[in-house]
């Protein structure tokens, strides 16, 4: 049946059958001719783009990308903290959740199940690097994602760039150095990994453009990674 079938002289005509069925009100049948609308688009037109936007996928919005994606980091550092963040890695707790039985132990400290979480925030190898950090910009030491990006929330323009930088390129390096243990069985340094973590943010500032504040605070900083101000 259509609507058209129920309706006899301009009026409803429903039958009994029908009537429990029906628990409004019908509307009033008028004259007027009917028109096509279209409820995907706010004025009722039909059109291409709005089809489409009815039926794509939306992700959620994220906040982080653009906290990653900047000017004055290497892209080399950024694609890559893009993948911690997204989960673009393997480890061993990614495996034993896809069913396989392995012996897991963290490569770096010999003291832990291996995992990324592990690797980047608890490894005591990390932990070193993270404290000298904390140390150097009188921060605490960050356990997450979060923290790198609020710590330098309140600091000049240019202390925010530096500290970016030596944030992720330690995320990154402590990732590579897992790597270059397993393939080429090169064994952490603690000084040596500094003195990269040093020459990486020395050669990256010369894609800064932050201001910095005339206080002794940013003048220790960008002296320790040799960053003209």
């Amino acid at each position: 049946m259509t609507v058209q079938d129920l309706i006899l002289d301009h009026n409803w005509n429903i039958s009994s059958e029908m009537q429990p069925y029906i628990i409004s009100s019908l509307p009033a049948i008028s004259d007027v001719e009917d028109k096509l609308i279209w409820c995907g688009d706010p004025k009722g037109q039909f059109t291409t783009l709005s089809a489409t936007d009815k039926i794509r996928h939306r992700e959620p919005v994220l906040s982080w990308p653009s906290k990653i994606w900047k000017p004055f980091l290497h892209p080399g550092i950024s694609s890559n903290i893009w993948k911690l963040i997204q989960g673009i890695y393997m480890d061993d707790q990614k495996k034993v959740q896809q069913g396989y039985c392995v012996v897991s132990m963290c490569c770096i400290c010999k003291q832990s199940q291996d995992s990324m979480e592990h690797l980047l925030w608890s490894c005591s190898f990390n932990k070193a690097i993270w404290q000298w950090l904390g140390n150097t910009f009188q921060f605490t030491t960050p356990t997450s994602f979060d923290d790198v990006f609020q710590f330098s929330k309140h600091k000049s323009p240019l202390v925010r760039e530096v500290w970016l930088t030596a944030a992720f390129a330690t995320l990154r390096e402590l990732w590579f150095q897992k790597n270059k243990k397993f393939v080429e069985n090169v064994q952490p340094n603690l000084n040596r990994f500094k003195s990269r973590i040093l020459s990486l943010v020395h050669y990256g500032s010369y894609r800064m453009q932050g201001i910095r504040w005339h206080h002794d605070y940013d003048s220790q900083i960008l002296h320790l990674f040799h960053v003209s101000g």
